[in-house]
């Protein structure tokens, strides 16, 4: 009985810290974005944070062809709906989810997530920014990645 109840202890412990994907659903993330901007904010691209697991943007192409973004593909969304990303049970705007990484050079780079899970989580308060070509002109995207009050 004592080794069962340690046993479930620790699988809730390593589940609670963010070490794997909680199957019990919810928003477990740390950190969020705050302060996004998008200039000049393109027409037919909407951003949106989706703060539950750390913090990534969701990105809805309304154009009608793919974009690429830093080299990312964004596919046209013919219909606008919900349900594509999980959310952990709940459902978000379909679109492409992204996330600004800061690399150990200092360099910046635009990547898709795996859902609405971050891969980049700063040890602190962090500014990020990228400027990429969006239809032969430069976009910057920028956003604060903050801990969660």
């Amino acid at each position: 009985m004592k080794k069962s109840v340690l046993l479930v202890a620790l699988v809730l412990a390593v589940v609670f810290s963010g070490c794997v994907d909680n199957p019990f659903g919810g928003c477990n993330g740390t950190y969020e974005i705050k302060d996004l901007s998008v200039t000049p904010a393109p027409d037919c691209l909407e951003f949106e944070a989706n703060n539950c697991n750390d913090g990534v943007l969701v990105v809805t192409n309304d154009c009608q062809e793919t974009i690429f973004l830093c080299g990312v593909e964004i596919p046209a969304a013919t219909i606008r709906y919900y349900g594509e990303n999980k959310n952990n049970g709940r459902s978000v705007p379909g679109g492409t989810t992204l996330e600004i990484i800061l690399h150990a050079d200092g360099s910046a780079s635009l990547e898709k997530t795996s859902g609405n899970y971050a891969k980049y989580i700063p040890k602190k308060e962090q500014q990020l920014s990228i400027t990429c070509d969006y239809k032969g002109k430069p976009i910057t995207i920028a956003y604060l990645k903050v801990k969660k009050s």
